[in-house]
């Protein structure tokens, strides 16, 4: 896919130009950004930028990179989940047609969506304010976005 300022960090290290997280985790309201992701397992050391996010949203959400038979199987409703709009498989949530994540670690606050219907990617990303209350607000932003852009798809959870 050619993402060459996405990568695996093994340590607390990582590359410039970084956003600064801020947390109040600890008790006190601290910059985050540095802290170890390691225990975390498998997703904390995951780092990228907008740009490879935006190839990464297309590649996935058309998936190129799979049989067909291999990408229906990957976005498939489990069975058992009773609305058919809105469910969870694959490490993503489907809702009313978007493909979308909602990650949040260290202060950090994401929402990654794409909409193949439409071929629509909103990415967004925040930290923690000195409010305990803004943690997470990155996916209240990203659904008021796609209010905006796909007024006949919107996330409503």
């Amino acid at each position: 896919m050619n993402l060459r300022n996405t990568g695996y960090c093994l340590n607390s290290e990582l590359p410039s130009p970084v956003l600064h997280a801020y947390s109040s985790d600890r008790g006190i309201y601290e910059d985050a950004t540095f802290w170890n992701p390691g225990w975390t397992g498998d997703s904390g050391p995951l780092f990228s930028n907008l740009y490879d996010l935006l190839k990464f949203a297309r590649v996935f959400g058309k998936g190129s990179l799979l049989t067909s038979e291999s990408f229906e199987r990957l976005i498939s409703r489990p069975d058992g989940a009773g609305n058919p709009d809105l469910y969870f498989a694959s490490g993503f949530i489907f809702a009313n047609g978007w493909y979308a994540q909602n990650p949040s670690f260290n202060g950090y606050s994401g929402a990654f969506g794409y909409l193949p219907e439409d071929d629509i990617t909103i990415i967004v990303y925040t930290t923690q304010s000195e409010d305990p209350g803004s943690d997470a607000q990155a996916f209240k932003i990203f659904k008021e976005l796609v209010k905006i852009v796909s007024p006949d798809k919107v996330i409503n959870f």
